[in-house]
């Protein structure tokens, strides 16, 4: 696969979601390199509001390029949940996202971004914002105990990078923001820092902090990959 094969399948499917008045945003790795910090990635993931009324156009306009189950797409539409594409010549994986009746997935869809890919011939996709996917990386640190290295050392790459670009606030509690998965109990944090309330984190994010004993926690955000 070539660095623009990545872009290239994206296009194919944001086009067919385009054409069809699809609204959808680009995240995961994909996004986090079209904001500029580049990540290497094997897939790219999409969220799209899709309905009954798009299945048939969307599965006819890819069936030629992509490996497409029209009965899993049916399944994740009714149900509001996740199906896969496979791009035949690259074996690219494309994990879709169905949007459901989610107010903080719903901000995130219209907090998006249109962002250029390519310059000749120019095309855009809409991706999530920075401070949305700082959001989410905190949501699934959460959810995952408050214990992973990883996740936590991208939300400080992230917020380090972007701080200078980033200027909403999410201030805003979510009503229905996803709760930590049963059995997950991290400690309660201590209120935000002055760091925290710099790059606009809200009293949901900000209230997410890292485990003491992870070694990200120790790490000074200016020298990634080196500890303290």
């Amino acid at each position: 696969m070539t660095t623009t094969e990545p872009i290239e399948v994206t296009l194919a499917v944001t086009g067919v979601l385009e054409r069809l008045g699809v609204e959808y945003l680009v995240g995961g790795s994909l996004a986090t390199s079209l904001h500029g910090i580049p990540r290497a990635t094997l897939d790219v993931d999409i969220v799209a509001d899709l309905r009954m009324t798009h299945l048939d156009p969307f599965v006819a306009a890819l069936r030629e390029a992509f490996f497409v189950d029209a009965d899993m797409v049916r399944d994740a539409i009714r149900r509001r949940a996740t199906f896969n594409i496979l791009h035949l010549a690259t074996m690219f994986k494309v994990d879709v996202f169905v949007a459901g009746a989610d107010d903080l997935l719903a901000a995130e869809l219209a907090r998006k971004q249109r962002v250029q890919v390519l310059e000749e011939p120019r095309a855009d996709v809409f991706v999530a914002s920075p401070e949305d996917m700082v959001l989410q990386k905190l949501i699934w640190y959460r959810d995952g105990g408050g214990v992973s290295d990883r996740q936590w050392g991208d939300v400080v790459a992230m917020t380090w990078y972007w701080r200078p670009k980033s200027a909403t606030c999410l201030c805003a509690p979510w009503p229905s923001m996803p709760s930590a998965s049963a059995g997950s109990s991290p400690r309660p944090p201590p209120g935000p820092s002055s760091s925290e309330r710099e790059v606009g984190f809200g009293r949901d994010s900000a209230s997410i902090r890292p485990n003491p004993r992870s070694a990200c926690a120790r790490r000074d955000p200016t020298k990634f990959g080196t500890s303290t």
